[in-house]
């Protein structure tokens, strides 16, 4: 044994000498690099005329002659040998200039200096602030400078000025900040906010935009590093985009091949106040494992010692900036504590079929499986050891689920919408329910409240204790992580929430009450309060009433996180035509423009008379819409409150949403109808019809159907549009008992469907119904169809008739609810990003890839969604049809884009793009349009251009803005298509060369486009 020991001792020694020995080779031959290259210098007259600093080196490799530059690399370097940054410098101008024997030497001496990755970077460089708008789209003042890479090459000099109208005498030049490795970088521009907020009148001006630029170097061929930046939602690392951690969960980072060099960091930063962030970039070890597993957001608990949620995420980040991870399969290694009995089986849903693409975060979904065991009431924590095995190793990850039961909230999971896992909390009706089914509070929270905090608020204290839930309804709080204000994406994950909930309760026979999705309380407050709004006037046939909290109307109005074209650089350049598509985008979401769809709802609303977060003047504003349109509402402002309180007249005593008034209000509505109490009107037996009957809704004799856009749409009593003449344009039907008939007049309405049930909608069969100028006598055989009757409006505008399309209208070649615009449609059911591979031009295979990557990544950091991304010539027909899809690149980049242009009016070719007559041939046009899909009943978002700046362009158009409106790509003012130019960079919107919808064939129509020059 002593003798192995001396062997080992012996041998660690003879490494240490070799090391010793090739380090002073490579001093030698590096102060010989020197030595030679200072006499040729010399010799040819090339001397260096500045300072020696580190500083003077970066501004002559940018602005000097590449020798003279080099000579002051070399006079430095023989002062200061021992420093990395120049040896990589210089290393780096030898490269350029294919002398590889002598970069090798400057490479190999900054690695045994500093590592193959000097792993901070080398100071920041900054230039703004600019004035900017709230969009995601606005302009680049540097763009009219030839763009950031051309200006970050001024950063080293205080000589050249740029402009902007935020700073003193207009002017703005390149500032530097050190960089300490670990820390935060903050930039704290020198403005005075108040004279400009107090003199325009607007906080949005307060919001700006910059150029942070920083160069870091990689001292070895080929090394892969992880690059995470905080604080930012996209950085560019040498002009290509790597997702930031906007939110700062400190366990995102993404891999990225880089080549020897140097290598610069561009983050065009957005915020209010000071910008922060962090840059960390570290090398991946060759030997590391090529996939990490991360914390997940979220995990269900187990309710009533049972696994109430099927589902959990696992969340895996393959590290590898090349190969594809293939998950094979996920096992169970343990539970603790030890359990005899239970049978717990693990698998996968849907994810062996599609690997994890090189540099993606992804959630994988992961079902449980588990006997009718029932864990014991002293059970605290259950934990799940997990093994996961890919082609790339295996790993193992521990997840403990909570133990919760009675009255206390629980979190479960579900399938959401678009496919991806999401969680909601609930906590369980009080007292039991007739017919052992129970209305649900859909309760939805303000901004970053958990969904158990939301659920928890419904409390009040009774002798002491804490008492949480109603009466006899279930509180359900659903979530989405992300900036959706309970619009779109939170909106549908809301809805889907409350369908998937009432199923579950309905599958455990352990639990008496189940869920009634189609009795609702839409309730919530603050950003909640908006989405109370939303939902119940959109599906106001599921309301049993609506209670909206400290709730705003439309965000564009609201604050100035979300101001319409206020400040932005776009002003000056974008056309009213544009500025009106733009809008239409989002009109659906004003809660206003469709308060018609509450009458015969009951609507409490309430607000603290002090609150300032969100002014009375919102609820003042909706109080008297509502009681314009007849509706009864109940208006609140409580005394000497703020935003939010716990105590609204005693300790504990419901405060803000539970109050005695709330739970009074509440409990009274919260009644699911009796069947048979669907009757709007009633024949008399003198043959005329009478409206005015009791009804258990107390229905108006006269209503008002209001929509903006059919895709996000219910039934008002039992109307419903499902297509409009222009689309997202106001349709209504104004709906009326008249002497004998009912009469419906329509605006802007092509298409609509009568319900036949419905606890509120009216009997269509017992009277004759007159549609504008259109009769039709159902009333005669008093009956409809089970499911009700179509109405479809002729090619002339003038007649109604009976028709079938509404069935399918979609397989008819049609638009309707199902692929109807905008742009962010395409992300409101599961779907795929198709990647092209058939490109010939080199590199653009894996730009491609990079750009898909990117976009799911920025999917999931924003919403925590789903996100297959899929190589086209992996991607089988069959599949393809399952999904929406997201196509990056064109026809001769990928397998997937023709058929796509072949069902629009839009032609793309290696130099040009056409929208109908309009033929844009400039360089650096890029194109984003929707198309239809799988037989017209799914959607295309094709992205590409005639070069590979054009499609970057429609690719940056799925980037975010900042807290609190980082919305998920492509949901917010993105039409059906886009036209970008090479105006696009310097003027956001005003760069579009065309955008618009498409009508409801898929074709091009006046009044649906910017550019009507090209109908």
């Amino acid at each position: 044994m002593e003798a192995v020991v001396l062997a080992l001792l012996r041998l660690l020694v003879a490494v240490e000498v070799a090391c010793r020995g090739a380090n002073a080779l490579l001093m030698k031959s590096s102060s010989e690099l020197l030595k030679t290259e200072l006499e040729r210098m010399n010799t040819n007259g090339i001397r260096c005329s500045v300072d020696l600093n580190l500083r003077n080196l970066d501004f002559m490799r940018v602005y000097s002659e590449i020798n003279r530059a080099m000579s002051c690399m070399v006079q430095y370097l023989r002062d200061n040998n021992e420093q990395a940054w120049a040896w990589s410098l210089l290393g780096n101008s030898y490269q350029q200039q294919s002398r590889m024997d002598f970069a090798n030497i400057c490479f190999k001496q900054s690695a045994n200096i500093a590592g193959s990755l000097i792993s901070f970077v080398h100071g920041w460089y900054f230039l703004g602030p600019f004035v900017v708008g709230k969009s995601e789209v606005d302009g680049d003042p540097t763009e009219f400078f030839g763009g950031i890479h051309n200006v970050s090459r001024t950063r080293f000099t205080r000589d050249i000025q740029y402009y902007s109208e935020l700073a003193p005498n207009g002017v703005v030049r390149w500032i530097s900040f050190p960089e300490y490795k670990g820390r935060y970088v903050t930039i704290d521009p020198v403005v005075n906010w108040k004279d400009l907020v107090n003199s325009l009148g607007s906080l949005g001006i307060t919001e700006w935009q910059g150029w942070a630029v920083g160069d870091i170097t990689v001292n070895a061929k080929n090394v892969k590093i992880s690059l995470r930046c905080m604080g930012v939602h996209s950085v560019f690392v040498d002009g290509f985009p790597v997702v930031g951690d906007i939110y700062r969960r400190e366990q995102f980072s993404f891999p990225v091949a880089l080549s020897r060099g140097l290598h610069t960091i561009y983050i065009r930063g957005r915020t209010k106040g000071a910008l922060e962030f962090r840059c960390d970039v570290d090398t991946i070890p060759s030997s590391s494992l090529s996939f990490q597993i991360l914390k997940p957001p979220f995990i269900p608990d187990i309710y009533d010692g049972r696994f109430f949620s099927k589902y959990f995420p696992l969340l895996i980040l393959n590290k590898n900036s090349s190969d594809w991870l293939v998950i094979k399969r996920i096992s169970l290694v343990n539970i603790a504590p030890p359990l005899e009995g239970v049978d717990v089986r693990i698998g996968l849903k849907g994810d062996k079929a599609f690997p994890v693409a090189p540099g993606q975060t992804r959630p994988i979904i992961i079902e449980l499986i588990a006997n009718d065991f029932v864990f014991t009431e002293s059970c605290t924590k259950v934990k799940l050891t997990l093994l996961v095995s890919t082609s790339l190793g295996s790993a193992q990850s521990s997840l403990s689920f909570r133990c919760r039961g009675g009255q206390q909230s629980f979190l479960f999971t579900f399938i959401d919408h678009d496919g991806s896992l999401q969680h909601a909390a609930a906590i369980k009706p009080l007292l039991p329910c007739e017919e052992k089914l129970c209305p649900v509070v859909l309760t939805l929270h303000g901004t970053s409240v958990p969904p158990q905090n939301q659920a928890d608020s419904y409390k009040q204290m009774i002798s002491h204790e804490f008492v949480f839930g109603l009466e006899k309804a279930w509180i359900l709080a659903p979530t989405r992580h992300g900036a959706h204000n309970w619009e779109g994406p939170g909106a549908l994950t809301a809805m889907t929430a409350l369908r998937e909930f009432a199923l579950m309760t309905d599958s455990c026979d352990w639990i008496r009450d189940k869920a009634s999705p189609d009795s609702v309380i839409f309730a919530g407050h603050s950003m909640g309060g908006h989405g109370a709004w939303h939902l119940a006037t959109h599906f106001p046939d599921m309301a049993l009433a609506v209670v909206s909290l400290a709730g705003w109307i439309k965000k564009e109005e609201y604050g100035d996180s979300n101001l319409f074209f206020r400040h932005d650089i776009a002003n000056s350049h974008v056309t009213p035509q544009i500025k009106s598509i733009l809008e239409d985008c989002i009109t659906e979401n004003e809660a206003d423009r469709h308060v018609s769809n509450l009458m015969g709802l009951n609507v409490m609303m309430r607000i603290g008379a002090e609150d300032r977060t969100i002014h009375p003047y919102f609820n003042r504003r909706m109080f008297r819409i509502l009681s314009e349109w007849k509706i009864n509402v109940t208006y609140v402002e409580v005394k000497d409150k703020e935003h939010w309180w716990w105590d609204s007249i005693k300790t504990n005593d419901g405060g803000c949403v539970n109050d005695e008034q709330l739970r009074d209000f509440m409990n009274l509505h919260a009644v699911i109808p009796a069947a048979g109490n669907s009757e709007y009107c009633s024949e008399k037996e003198d043959g005329t019809i009478d409206c005015e009957s009791p009804n258990w809704y107390r229905a108006p004799v006269e209503f008002t159907v209001s929509v903006m856009n059919t895709a996000f749409m219910g039934s008002v009593r039992g109307v419903q549009v499902l297509q409009q003449i222009l689309p997202h344009q106001p349709s209504t039907i104004k709906v009326s008992c008249a002497w004998v008939k009912i009469v419906l007049k329509t605006e802007n309405v092509q298409m609509f469907f009568l319900k036949s049930k419905g606890s509120r909608n009216i009997r269509w069969q017992l009277y004759p119904l007159q549609i504008d100028s259109s009769e039709f006598d159902f009333y005669q055989k008093r009956s409809l169809p089970e499911d009700g009757i179509c109405f479809c409006l002729d090619d002339t505008g003038s007649s109604w008739s009976v028709c079938s399309l509404c069935d399918d209208l979609e397989g008819n070649g049609l638009r309707g609810p199902l692929t109807v615009g905008p742009a962010r449609r395409v992300a409101e059911n599961k779907f795929i990003i198709v990647t092209g591979s058939r490109s010939i031009v080199k590199g653009r295979y894996e730009a491609l890839q990079m750009f898909a990557v990117y976009i799911a990544n920025l999917f999931y950091l924003t919403s925590d969604t789903l996100v297959y991304v899929v190589q086209d010539r992996d991607l089988s027909s069959d599949v393809a049809d399952e999904y929406n899809l997201i196509i990056v690149g064109g026809p001769d980049e990928n397998l997937y884009a023709q058929q796509f242009l072949d069902r629009v009016p839009i032609n793309a070719t290696d130099s040009s793009i056409r929208i109908g007559k309009c033929h844009f041939q400039d360089a650096q046009t890029g194109a984003l349009f929707l198309a239809p899909h799988s037989n017209n009943h799914r959607l295309a978002l094709v992205l590409l251009g005639n070069s590979l700046e054009g499609l970057k362009d429609v690719v940056s158009l799925a980037a975010p803005t900042i807290p609190p409106m980082t919305r998920s790509p492509f949901s917010n003012m993105i039409p059906d298509f886009v036209i970008t130019g090479p105006g696009f960079r310097s003027r956001g919107h005003g760069g579009y060369a065309c955008c618009g919808f498409w009508d409801n064939r898929w074709g091009l129509k006046s009044g649906l486009v910017s550019c009507s020059n090209c109908v």
